[in-house]
């Protein structure tokens, strides 16, 4: 029997549009209306993601002493690595991520539907996730990549909760199409819920939600926090929405797992009212969205576009632009490799030497990606060397 886990949020509260309002739902549609159809894509490169956005782990044999300075954001391990073999028993071959922006015919809903089995399947590989936080790691990284495409490819977003459940911290970043995450303890289980569903509400438990959205163009970043509402991940983000930004979706996640425990399908969608829509579109929208079997229960032949076709049942399918395909990322060394070394001259030049002197190498971890990188002594001869005064 497949594992399932399925969370899904509807937090909109529906009033009679004023004509500001209607207003901004026509500024939204100009914005987009250039995208629908032409299929038209952002030619900008994709700009690297922040410092603050890499966690790294210097990992070696030596035990700190008391007057040993490290960074708030490295720690000392002395094991090895863990191995990258994710299950693949019971999955079948993927065609590929999808996702799907999607107007309803009289232009008075925005839906983007989402499938990233890929992108949830690496995670699960890169952090050899159980079960239960696979499923929460993997609703996060789709809300995050939801929450990101409807803020559009110029923001940043990074998504933290730190709830009190045995999960720990989980922490999700989205740019360009872009999302990767961590959590603190990849090995939490908890009890099954009574109807056999993974209990992600418990993993993850109570405590904040933190949502950081940066620009370039900003002076700073635009940072929010609120109570973790229930720990499904989809009901915290959108009722983070709701009440930080004022933005009413509805959001839905959901993650399958095969016999072996391997992610099986992983889709979702955040649906947008416009400020113009009427009584009877929003009232058969809301039956849709209620009438829809979970998408933890879904086979990997379940599309973007097929999730768009079962939200806009009755209501008319507009415009729609297939945007770019969302991954796991980035990850390569070479765009870890500067960022790391920062990492290890934070250390010092004395805790460097020692770390050589022990080991022969100073080993990094970025915690996103699970992404292992030795450094030898000819890689930090600009640490180690005497600065010129």
């Amino acid at each position: 029997m497949a594992m399932a886990s399925s969370a899904l949020s509807l937090t909109w509260k529906w009033r009679r549009p004023a004509p500001d309002f209607v207003q901004n739902g026509q500024k939204f549609l100009q914005r987009h209306s250039s995208n629908f159809k032409s299929g038209a894509q952002s030619k900008n490169q994709r700009p690297g993601f922040g410092s603050d956005f890499l966690r790294v782990t210097v990992r070696h044999s030596i035990r700190p002493s008391a007057n040993t300075r490290l960074p708030q954001r490295l720690r000392v391990f002395t094991t090895v690595a863990q191995g990258e073999n994710g299950a693949k028993n019971g999955v079948g071959v993927s065609k590929g991520d999808q996702l799907l922006r999607c107007i309803s015919y009289d232009a008075e809903v925005s839906i983007l539907t989402l499938v990233a089995t890929d992108v949830v399947r690496e995670a699960q590989r890169r952090h050899q996730t159980s079960p239960t936080a696979s499923a929460a790691l993997g609703r996060a990284l789709m809300g995050t990549l939801l929450v990101g495409a409807m803020k559009g490819n110029d923001e940043s977003v990074q998504v933290t909760f730190l709830g009190q459940g045995p999960l720990g911290q989980m922490t999700t970043v989205y740019r360009d199409n872009m999302v990767k995450g961590f959590v603190v303890n990849p090995d939490c289980e908890t009890a099954l819920k009574s109807d056999g569903k993974l209990d992600v509400g418990s993993a993850v438990g109570t405590g904040i939600l933190t949502v950081v959205r940066n620009n370039a163009n900003w002076a700073q970043p635009y940072s929010g926090t609120v109570p973790i509402y229930s720990g499904e991940v989809a009901e915290d983000i959108a009722h983070y929405l709701a009440d930080s930004e004022q933005i009413n979706v509805a959001l839905g996640v959901g993650v399958s797992l095969s016999k072996s425990t391997a992610v099986q399908f992983a889709g979702g969608f955040l649906v947008q009212v416009l400020p113009f829509c009427s009584d009877e579109t929003l009232a058969k929208l809301e039956e849709n969205i209620l009438k829809m079997p979970p998408l933890s229960d879904s086979s990997d032949v379940m599309t973007a576009k097929k999730i768009s076709e079962l939200l806009l049942e009755g209501i008319g399918i507009g415009d729609y632009d297939d945007l770019p395909e969302p991954k796991f990322g980035p990850c390569t060394v070479e765009e870890l490799k500067p960022r790391m070394v920062r990492a290890v001259a934070s250390l010092g030049k004395q805790d460097v030497e020692e770390i050589l002197a022990e080991q022969g190498h100073v080993e990094v971890k970025c915690e996103f990606c699970a992404e292992v990188v030795r450094f030898g002594e000819a890689d930090l001869q600009h640490i180690l060397q005497p600065s010129s005064q």
